[in-house]
């Protein structure tokens, strides 16, 4: 290890010159230590001292001379003044004779491992200057057999060494340079995998903070029943909320139950009917979890009571939300149930649906001794003034609508209760709706709106109260109204779809925001509209809607777009449908209202009735 580090102090493609002098200093003493031994002594000690003192110079220089501050190619000095050391000691220890002339190796093979076919050359110059240096120095020498043939032999092999030395140094500095490059890259991938191992380290200490708190999250909601399941149903995620709510551990039901078998069994099959989508089914098919949920996402009403059943088969009345559960990828993976357990406030809602109907009931004895005595003034205070039979028509006009309120306050409250009796009845809804649109002209002509009335093709009768479907067509009419601007227009009409009857409502109005939206059937809820608007109002005209129909088996529904408009549709079923299986639909409503496929000339249609002063009803194809 401290081997590798000192070697770490040297650029292995160049090392410094005192490395490199290093192995002839040391040649140079072993030789000198030889100089001892008998018959390979100094011959002539003037010329063998003068190669000591270069080479020790030489030697010296190479280690306190700052070369790396120096251009490389001066530190090639130290070889060459080596050379001229090793040809004067040469000379001081035998000339041609002498064993010291392996010493030329040495300087030979610093110089030949430089990069450049041209420091080849330079070796060779530089051992033919040392092998003729004896000839320069001694000129007698040249009159020795041989001697002048050894003077260029010697030279040609230490040359082609050099080559070869040469060839080879190019090839190990090629590797060398390769290897450093991929140290330096494996250094820096090495840094880079520390750099994203420390970043992986953070993301997951993040990642495990936000599953703990998003965990403790899940974990607090005890007031909530969240349910989580893939796309055919099957609960995934069930919290302790709903532990608690339906008795089922999250053990017993993860990846075991069908989050369907919680609903209360027909209750689906109950709230499908009259729906926009439904399950297009052949034959006998069974419909799939994944089909029964999307269905669920469209008939899933806030305003709508469900019931969950818990593990020991009794029912819990839960507000239900269905949505689809997304990945990164905007794909659907499954979906979300989250069920409010409404047991509490249906316990409130009752007291006061029973206050209300006692304070209703109440109300209206003396409403109906008021009316009675009016009629009473009318008949026996004959002949009346302008003036006295002003005066009563405002009073009876008020009580009337007192009595309509609290005739309305009754219905919600018995609806609620569940003590509505319906004295149903085949009605035909087109000429209820007739009816109701002859009795709105009067107010849509002061309005200035175009009132249009649509009937497609044969409408088959429902089963239910005339006089409540017509409280139904009047109440959506009449909020229409009271909502569109002048100049815009109104089209409600009727079309048989899927084995059912659709009465639509559009407008062209203000439209209703989606805060609004999930409260818009809530008892004494009046929307910001109302509020902008100034309309008169309690907030009970869509409760009552809602109550009515949802006492005829029927659904309610609502489309709006605030600045654009809304679109209320009440599904019935029709008379002779009642228990069918719904099938596929027959036709689609546009967004605005109006019926796609109606061909004209449809039955029931009011034409010409109040045309004047900007009011018009129009027959079927009209819309």
């Amino acid at each position: 290890m401290a081997v590798a580090r000192f070697m770490e102090q040297f650029d292995i493609d160049s090392p410094p010159p005192s490395i490199k002098q290093a192995p002839i200093a040391i040649a140079f003493a072993v030789g000198l230590f030889l100089t001892l031994i008998p018959g390979i002594g100094i011959q002539d000690l003037g010329w063998a001292v003068s190669g000591i003192a270069l080479l020790v110079i030489a030697t010296i220089a190479s280690v306190i001379v700052p070369w790396e501050r120096i251009p490389h190619f001066w530190g090639l000095l130290i070889p060459v003044v080596s050379l001229l050391a090793i040809g004067l000691f040469r000379m001081g220890t035998g000339g041609f004779t002498s064993i010291y002339s392996a010493l030329i190796l040495l300087p030979v093979v610093w110089i030949a491992a430089e990069e450049g076919v041209r420091f080849v050359v330079f070796a060779m110059l530089a051992v033919v200057a040392t092998q003729a240096l004896p000839f320069l120095l001694q000129p007698g020498l040249l009159s020795v057999d041989g001697q002048i043939f050894r003077a260029f032999y010697t030279p040609l092999v230490f040359t082609l060494a050099a080559g070869i030395i040469n060839d080879l140094s190019h090839r190990l500095r090629l590797r060398v340079r390769s290897a450093e490059a991929l140290r330096d890259e494996k250094q820096t991938l090495l840094i880079e995998s520390e750099q994203r191992a420390a970043a992986l380290e953070i993301q997951e200490a993040r990642l495990l903070e936000e599953q703990a708190f998003r965990v403790s999250i899940w974990n607090s909601i005890t007031g909530q029943a969240v349910i989580e399941t893939d796309l055919s149903g099957v609960v995934r995620a069930f919290n302790p909320g709903a532990e608690l709510m339906l008795g089922y551990t999250a053990a017993e039901v993860e990846g075991r139950m069908s989050a369907l078998k919680l609903i209360r069994e027909g209750q689906f099959e109950e709230r499908s009917l009259g729906a926009r989508t439904r399950l297009a089914l052949e034959g006998n098919e069974t419909p799939s979890g994944a089909q029964v949920i999307d269905a669920l996402l469209e008939i899933v009403d806030p305003a709508t009571l469900w019931h969950y059943v818990r593990r020991d088969g009794s029912e819990l009345p839960v507000q239900l939300r269905v949505s689809p559960h997304v990945d990164s990828d905007g794909n659907r993976v499954g979906f979300i149930l989250i069920a409010i357990d409404m047991t509490a406030s249906l316990e409130v809602s009752r007291l006061k649906d029973e206050f209300i109907a006692l304070v209703s009931h109440e109300l209206r004895t003396p409403l109906s001794s008021i009316l009675g005595y009016l009629e009473v003034l009318r008949d026996e205070l004959e002949p009346l003034g302008e003036q006295q039979r002003r005066y009563l028509d405002i009073t009876e006009r008020n009580v009337g609508r007192l009595d309509r309120l609290v005739g309305d306050l009754l219905f919600t409250s018995q609806f609620a209760a569940g003590t509505i009796l319906m004295d149903a009845t085949t009605v035909d809804l087109v000429t209820v709706l007739e009816a109701s649109v002859e009795a709105a002209l009067p107010a849509a002509n002061a309005a200035g709106i175009v009132l249009e009335l649509a009937v497609d093709g044969e409408i088959p009768a429902v089963l239910g109260e005339a006089l409540r479907l017509g409280q139904v067509c009047d109440n959506l009419i009449s909020n229409a109204i009271k909502f569109t601007p002048h100049g815009g227009t109104v089209t409600t009409g009727l079309v048989l779809r899927d084995g059912s009857v659709e009465l639509f409502v559009s407008d062209t109005g203000v439209g209703i925001s989606d805060e609004d939206l999930e409260q818009i059937f809530t008892r004494f809820f009046r929307s910001a509209a109302s509020a902008r608007n100034a309309v008169q109002g309690i907030g009970l005209g869509l409760s009552v809607t809602h109550a009515i129909v949802a006492a005829h088996e029927g659904v309610l529904g609502v489309e709006s777009e605030e600045g654009v408009g809304s679109t209320f549709r009440v599904t019935l079923p029709a008379a002779d449908a009642r228990g069918a299986d719904a099938g596929g639909a027959a036709g689609a409503a546009d967004a605005d209202g109006g019926v796609e496929g109606v061909e004209g000339g449809g039955a029931g249609g009011v034409e010409g009735v109040g045309a004047d002063a900007g009011a018009a009803v129009r027959g079927a194809g009209a819309v």
